[in-house]
């Protein structure tokens, strides 16, 4: 590898940025939309904790026909920052980026005496920082689990979930892709405790080995609406997706599509046909 290409891996490793493909960001751009329901009628405020290049967002506008947008994204690279600008320029949106660690963003805005829901937003659209305790290092990492209430192996993205719900409004949507890990490990329970606590959770797709990202990253994407507190139960079942490709002989006529996102929000389980890879597709409810 030359130099160039070692220095982006390298980087990528140790601030696990993973930037969003652009049909994956558009997928989650419209779910989010498509639970907006008629309430927003005035401008809706949408954050994204960990923009990057901006790609979320850009989807996030260029999907939300109707509506009025403030757009607010925060990430800690100046060079993804100017990138991210540049491509929001073109849209007559209300645009502003943060150049800062969210976290730090955080801690100032609970040491000050806000006004409630003055600086909180409607919606959260992110895919935060993959980075597991190894390369956190256990200092930085039992700080994290210590202020965001964690237990077990502590990834960055945990510490994201908690952090972007104390920003987001009550009522307000969550749609925030992440590892799977979090779904099956014993170290994600507490991260599973607390979206079960804090959102009326509308959907989970695992989207396993569907290689994605660059990186060996297993995503899944969370789609959730924050509740009003935390004794309130599940009033509506939640979907569970899985989509995981298969090599097990398939007896069944398989369905043709051309992309994994013909799969996502289908009603018919079964065997999906991609580029003469087999994709096995489950859809449940909980």
């Amino acid at each position: 590898m030359n130099s160039s290409v070692v220095e982006k891996y390298s980087k990528q490793k140790m601030t696990g940025s993973h930037f969003t493909p652009a049909e994956l960001a558009k997928a989650v751009a419209r779910r989010l939309l498509s639970n907006m329901g008629k309430s927003h009628s005035d401008t809706i405020f949408v954050m994204d904790p960990s923009c990057g290049d901006g790609e979320l967002l850009l989807n996030f506008a260029l999907e939300s026909k109707g509506y009025k947008l403030n757009l607010l994204g925060i990430e800690e690279d100046l060079q993804s920052i100017e990138i991210a600008k540049a491509r929001l320029d073109c849209l007559d949106i209300n645009a502003e980026f943060n150049c800062i660690d969210f976290f730090s963003l955080v801690s100032k805005q609970a040491n000050f005496d806000y006004k409630p829901d003055k600086y909180l937003v409607d919606v959260i659209i992110a895919n935060p920082p993959y980075v597991r305790t190894q390369i956190l290092g256990a200092d930085y990492s039992q700080r994290l689990a210590k202020e965001y209430n964690l237990s077990g192996r502590v990834d960055l993205y945990h510490a994201f979930l908690v952090a972007m719900t104390s920003q987001l409004k009550i009522g307000g949507l969550l749609g925030v892709i992440t590892s799977n890990r979090y779904l099956t490990t014993k170290g994600g329970s507490s991260v599973r405790k607390f979206l079960a606590e804090h959102y009326e959770i509308i959907e989970i797709i695992d989207l396993g080995d569907t290689k994605l990202f660059e990186a060996a990253v297993l995503p899944a994407v969370f789609f959730g609406r924050k509740k009003a507190n935390k004794s309130i139960g599940q009033k509506e079942p939640a979907n569970f997706l899985r989509i995981y490709e298969t090599d097990k002989e398939v007896i069944e006529k398989t369905i043709s599509v051309s992309s994994i996102y013909d799969i996502i929000g289908s009603s018919r389980n079964g065997v999906y046909s991609i580029n003469n890879k087999n994709t096995q597709y489950q859809m449940e409810n909980y």
